[in-house]
């Protein structure tokens, strides 16, 4: 006998919205989703509070999707939600308090300082802020700098969002770094 398993749906934007049949949120008017069944590994999971990530994956190494903590399975490889790759995890103590993902924090906070010093360049050489602050700086190949400057801020400081946007539009689950990558690549293009 196959035993017949309830579908619960919920909103994502709004988790404690939930309704046994598919429809939209009253919250927010967004399509309520299927909330995935819980099995072993979910239990497992959510009855640790610290999970940190794993120095050296091993044998019994769970693996998580950084923007869908619910995700976890055995092995590495994509997030089915998002496309974003699977960090490996292990399962700490309460007393640990590393987080998420120190190294994905470490690459955007180095990325944004090494884009303060450009952005300012940017803007001390931008045609127009001179003309607002009667002040002029011009040299031959003065456009070749701000684009070279502009292009090194747009795709070097961008780059995590681009690929995590791809991995969005891979699995059409289109999210905030598409939506990111959208604007700030419509502006670079529209500007050069």
């Amino acid at each position: 006998m196959v035993k017949e398993t309830k579908k619960n749906y919920v909103c994502p934007m709004h988790p404690n919205v939930k309704s046994s049949k598919s429809g939209k949120c009253p919250e927010c008017g967004m399509n309520l989703v299927e909330k995935p069944q819980e099995n072993h590994l979910d239990h497992e999971v959510q009855e640790h509070k610290k999970v940190t990530v794993a120095k050296n994956p091993g044998k019994g190494t769970l693996y998580t999707c950084p923007m869908d903590p619910e995700i976890v399975r055995h092995e590495p490889g994509d997030c089915p939600k998002c496309g974003m790759k699977l960090e490996p995890k292990l399962i700490h103590s309460e007393h640990e308090n590393k987080g998420g993902h120190p190294n994905m924090e470490q690459g955007f906070k180095r990325r944004f300082f090494m884009a303060i010093p450009l952005t300012v360049a940017v803007l001390l050489l931008s045609p127009q802020i001179q003309n607002w602050f009667g002040y002029s700086i011009d040299f031959p190949g003065i456009n070749l700098v701000l684009f070279f400057l502009a292009s090194v801020i747009v795709f070097y400081n961008g780059w995590p969002f681009y690929v995590m946007a791809k991995g969005e539009i891979k699995t059409r689950a289109y999210g905030m770094m598409t939506l990111v990558t959208l604007a700030v690549l419509s502006g670079y293009f529209f500007s050069v």
